[in-house]
């Protein structure tokens, strides 16, 4: 991408090498992801395939496989179902509180009726 960036430094006779510099970079990220994918599937195949119990990103897989021993991936520390009801009590809270401007209080009705 700096070579793209330089060559459009160049003006309008530059363009050309930016679009192929900015293409040789994108293919550069897509066999980046490529083996990225590829370590995930390795990883998903148990420790006997060589990846020593982590994760593509070098994180302990636990016993049982799951990140950190752990079967199911709970990023924000509880279940969706938890999370969603936590989000609509704090919608109805400030629904409750009268004194917040009408345009928020409309959106937060609209929210709650989806």
């Amino acid at each position: 991408m700096k070579d793209a960036e330089r060559a459009l430094g160049q003006g309008p006779a530059g363009s050309e090498k930016a679009v192929g510099a900015q293409g040789r970079a994108l293919q550069a990220l897509r066999r980046g992801a490529d083996a990225l994918a590829q370590q995930a599937e390795s990883a998903q195949g148990g420790e006997g395939e060589g990846n020593n119990g982590r994760d593509p990103l070098g994180r302990d897989l636990g016993r049982d496989g799951g990140p950190n021993g752990d079967t199911r991936l709970t990023p924000l520390g509880a279940a969706p179902a938890q999370r969603a009801h936590r989000v609509q009590e704090e919608l109805r809270r400030r629904l409750d509180q009268r004194e917040r401007p009408a345009e928020e209080l409309d959106y937060l009705e609209r929210l709650l009726k989806r």
